[in-house]
């Protein structure tokens, strides 16, 4: 009886490792191309301070409307995506990106839809490979765009890999397996006596 318990909970953990391994192995970055003064702008930031402080992403940070250098790599970043900087805040997480910022209700959870939909999917980061000299191209979300946003997230969807919640099933599934392997086990020992 010790063995199969200790086989069960063995499989616990064998079930639940790649879970852990997939969640800290996956790091999103946002990047964040803002004008200072900017009051669109600021409300972005003090969003994207609760996400680095609740672990959701890393974040970015470039000042455009001062820093000529960072406006260039806006502009760089943007013609890749295949769009163009029309205002700031302009926002890239790896090959998406939108303009503008309405409010936490809306750009928020967008931006949150967004950081789930490409976590663990093999999409470039369009500004790292820009920064390294390195250029792909990619697809541009445009803000207001909820349509646009969706259709984006589910195509890359169709070519990333496992998703955290694919995980989060088969974990399930093997303990379910494991519960009726157990419960079947249960009575037979059961019938015996």
């Amino acid at each position: 009886m010790r063995s199969l318990i200790s086989f069960f909970i063995g499989l616990g953990f064998v079930a639940v490792l790649p879970v852990c391994v997939y969640a800290a192995s996956d790091d999103v970055t946002v990047y964040l191309f803002y004008g200072e003064g900017c009051p669109h702008c600021a409300k972005e930031e003090a969003f994207l301070d609760t996400i680095v402080g609740d672990g959701i992403a890393r974040v970015e940070k470039f000042e455009v409307w001062h820093n000529a250098e960072n406006l260039v790599l806006a502009q760089k970043v943007a013609a890749t995506l295949g769009t163009s900087v029309a205002g700031v805040p302009f926002t890239v997480v790896k090959n998406k990106s939108f303009t503008g910022w309405s409010d936490d209700d809306t750009s928020a959870k967008q931006l949150v839809v967004l950081i789930n939909a490409l976590r663990g999917m093999d999409a470039p980061d369009v500004v790292a490979q820009i920064r390294q000299g390195n250029t792909q191209s990619g697809d541009a979300v445009q803000e207001g765009g909820a349509q646009n946003q969706t259709k984006n997230t589910q195509e890359g969807n169709r070519t990333g890999g496992f998703a955290p919640a694919a995980y989060v099933s088969i974990t399930l599934l093997i303990f379910a397996a494991a519960g009726i392997g157990y419960a079947v086990f249960t009575v037979m020992r059961n019938k015996r006596k």
